[in-house]
């Protein structure tokens, strides 16, 4: 309704207001309410994507999106390195204002974003897209063009019964599984290498047979350590999703990710030291991660601009659900069984391989569509 640009300036200005807001909460149940309300802008912050999606050309779009999750995964890098300095010293609240305060800055550069093209022609304001891409080329030193700008067909955008009409039916059946599987199983190896390091590793548990011990540990700089190399898989696996996903497509790429994340759950439950327990860890944190970067290229390509925003935010909103379900499997499950929350996990990772492979459609070397397939004039389909 509003368009990609406030989503985003909105959810930004959303997000790092309730993180600082946590810093001051009195109690455990604030915390737990305004980190909730901090998780409510991330539905929103997707949108950048989105935006990004609309202006990259199809040629060079799933390369450069992957490529962006160097920033993600530099902010997770960042985050750990601050954990270790702040928390020993200041404790948590200075930590989370730390965290908070890198996007207030960020909101001063995103005030010259441009709104899509796209949004605005489904929306059916042209003069506002003209507008657009003028200033766009003038930042450039191009000029547009000759002739006119086409006007797509003015439809209703944002519905969410549009997301399945018999075109997409089945896709976002299967995104929406994907979707809580890969945030489940991300989030899921985050919470469990931090858990493993308490516990001092797999081998724990066959050795105390389920007595009862303290688990109430800070981390040492060892256990920091160990959280940064199994993060830097996260960058090891862009140069082979940037290699691929133009060879072998989305739905492969997707579904080979899930498939050796799948089988590095499964190693991790050998006893072994913690130096190869954080290598193996480090497997399923790159093959992991390389699913949640092809997945959003596939998503951001296969809806239209009609119901792309709506898609995406929809998928994200399923991610969220799978973070919520991921601690109780992490941490309550795995405290009574490491073998049982890690091989769930597995299984999670094989189920969601399977509905990639099967995926009706392949966005490899396709435009992106203005309009989904009803609304589509016979004789006019939007081109890149």
């Amino acid at each position: 309704m509003y368009g990609r640009r406030i989503t985003v300036l909105t959810a930004a200005l959303w997000i790092s207001y309730f993180g600082l807001l946590t810093s001051q909460s009195p109690s455990y149940y604030w915390v737990l309410i305004l980190r909730g309300l901090v998780g409510c802008g991330f539905g929103g912050g997707v949108q950048s994507f989105t935006l990004m999606c609309e202006y990259l050309p199809s040629r060079y779009r799933a390369k450069l999106l992957i490529l962006s999750s160097l920033m993600w995964t530099g902010g997770c890098l960042f985050e750990i390195f601050l954990a270790c300095v702040l928390i020993p010293r200041f404790g948590w609240r200075v930590l989370v204002i730390a965290s908070a305060l890198p996007l207030f800055l960020t909101l001063f550069c995103m005030w010259d974003l441009p709104e899509s093209v796209r949004y605005l022609l489904a929306a059916g304001r042209r003069q506002d897209a003209m507008r657009v891409l003028k200033t766009i080329a003038k930042t450039n030193k191009m000029t547009l063009p000759d002739g006119e700008l086409v006007h797509s067909p003015t439809v209703d955008r944002g519905r969410y019964r549009d997301m399945f009409v018999k075109s997409y039916r089945r896709t976002t059946l299967q995104l929406l599984l994907m979707w809580f599987g890969v945030a489940c199983v991300y989030y899921g190896v985050i919470l469990v290498q931090s858990e493993l390091l308490e516990k001092g590793g797999v081998c724990v548990e066959e050795h105390t047979n389920g007595e009862e011990s303290c688990k109430c540990q800070h981390h040492v700089w060892s256990d920091y350590l160990s959280m940064i190399v199994a993060t830097v898989g996260e960058l090891a696996i862009i140069p082979v999703n940037i290699l691929t996903i133009d060879r072998i497509g989305r739905k492969a790429s997707i579904g080979l990710n899930f498939v050796m994340a799948g089988i590095f759950y499964f190693l991790i439950q050998i006893c072994t030291t913690t130096t190869i327990l954080t290598l193996l860890i480090f497997g399923v944190r790159a093959f992991i991660s390389g699913c949640f970067n092809v997945i959003y290229v596939y998503t951001g390509e296969v809806y239209p601009t009609t119901i792309r925003s709506i898609g995406l935010g929809s998928c994200s909103a399923m991610a969220r659900i799978g973070c919520m379900i991921t601690p109780f499997i992490a941490q309550v499950l795995l405290a009574h069984s490491v073998r049982y929350g890690l091989g769930l996990y597995g299984v999670l990772c094989f189920l969601c391989a399977i509905s990639a492979f099967l995926l009706p459609i392949e966005t490899k070397g396709k435009p992106m569509q203005q309009l989904h397939a009803d609304d589509q004039p016979c004789a006019s389909k939007t081109q890149e």
